[in-house]
């Protein structure tokens, strides 16, 4: 769980394997933890891989978590072999990514006070949650970075459905983001006396929108791949 003990332990251990694999770590304002490895041409902007650590309950081991070891590993392979990119590269571990993309949404300067002010997983404001990482909330702007300054973003992660593993392909490439969109709606009926209404002068609105859910499924349904 985020802001938790466990959770600053588990940060505590991804710092300990960055700084093994030959990083160099910084915390931003967020609580994003970076580790950087750097390239031949320190002009060129760097290019970041990785993840985040914390989780949701029943969302496995690998959720996450498997994209920041393959980045620290990645990294540590390349400095085993000796083997100096031209860009530097960066392992990134967002903070708080569950529950609410606070450090992804700081990172790209989109993290509101409103967000800051929510309340976490933990039970503690996402303010207060980064002060117990060590950070200042107040200079959370000090997170983000403009999209010049980043070459590329990486991320390996499991799959979070059942296409390749129906197909038995190992991996595969994103081609698209599912971009989720919600609406609150009102379905009005009618009260009216249950033994002496008949069903044809019935106005239900649980009838009604059992048939807006079904429409709307089929629909749905007609325009998937």
């Amino acid at each position: 769980m985020t802001f938790s003990e466990a959770d600053i332990k588990g940060r505590e251990f991804i710092v300990s394997l960055m700084r093994e694999a030959g990083l160099a770590v910084r915390i931003d304002e967020a609580g994003n933890i970076i580790g950087r490895k750097e390239g031949s041409d320190s002009k060129l902007p760097p290019i970041v891989f990785g993840s985040h650590i914390d989780t949701v309950p029943n969302g496995g081991k690998y959720d996450g978590a498997l994209g920041v070891l393959a980045a620290i590993e990645c990294s540590q392979v390349l400095g085993e072999s000796r083997f100096l990119t031209s860009h530097p590269l960066e392992v990134v571990v967002f903070s708080d990514e569950e529950g609410g993309s606070v450090g992804s949404r700081a990172m790209i300067g989109e993290l509101t006070q409103e967000a800051l002010a929510a309340v976490s997983q933990s039970g503690r404001p996402v303010r207060e949650g980064i002060r117990a990482l060590g950070r200042d909330p107040e200079r959370i702007a000090g997170a983000a970075r403009h999209k010049e300054e980043i070459e590329a973003y990486l991320e390996l992660h499991i799959e979070q459905g059942g296409i390749l593993d129906s197909k038995h392909i190992d991996i595969g490439v994103i081609e698209g983001i599912v971009g989720i969109s919600r609406w609150d709606v009102r379905v009005e009926g009618f009260s009216n006396h249950a033994g002496t209404t008949p069903m044809n002068m019935r106005q239900d609105a649980l009838l009604a929108s059992s048939h807006l859910i079904i429409a709307v499924n089929r629909a749905v349904k007609s325009r998937s791949k």
